[in-house]
């Protein structure tokens, strides 16, 4: 488990604790997931890299077309949030 990963998804889930419980998880390059799923079947998920960059992506469910969200990248955790905002605004709604 890399180190600096551990500390990125602690630091980060300290200070966005208005978001639900993650499933977490380590992958084969020791780096954290953290994974977040609506019961529509909502998704989002971020991988913690060091120092402070986070790989996310968030996709929403099948359903209208029109209401679709799907957004991905790289960006500093500290920006993160700014990024994936609709997709948090349409889980809290479900």
């Amino acid at each position: 488990m890399a180190i600096e990963s551990l500390r990125a998804l602690a630091t980060f889930l300290v200070a966005e604790r208005q978001l639900p419980h993650p499933q977490i998880s380590v992958g084969e390059d020791g780096l954290l997931s953290a994974q977040w799923r609506t019961a529509s079947n909502d998704r989002m998920a971020m991988e913690f890299h060091a120092p402070g960059e986070v790989r996310f992506a968030a996709l929403s469910s099948p359903g209208d077309p029109r209401e679709q969200l799907n957004v991905s990248g790289t960006s500093p955790s500290r920006r993160v949030m700014r990024a994936v905002k609709p997709f948090l605004m349409r889980m809290q709604r479900r």
